[in-house]
């Protein structure tokens, strides 16, 4: 499990990376990566865990469907970039 989430992770945080390098003008490419670390890395973590960890309290491994709805909303927001990069 730990190999495939190092793999997930990989791929997404290069693919943040190509997207970025891809719009974002050099001039601000060192802000947005900064900002990119702190949304995703901070904030965006952070409060996922906390959600996860009261729904795990709650309902243990009957949370999952939740978090996995959690992934496919990420893999929404991912489709909506791409079509808006294109």
């Amino acid at each position: 499990m730990q190999l495939l989430h190092a793999l997930t992770f990989g791929a997404s945080h290069l693919g943040a990376m190509h997207f970025m390098a891809r719009s974002v003008p050099p001039g601000v490419a060192a802000s947005a990566q900064s900002l990119y670390a702190a949304l995703s890395g901070g904030l965006g973590s952070g409060l996922v865990m906390l959600v996860a960890g009261a729904l795990y309290a709650a309902y243990g491994g009957q949370a999952y469907p939740f978090m996995a709805l959690l992934s496919a909303a990420g893999l929404v927001g991912v489709w909506q970039l791409r079509r808006a990069a294109s």
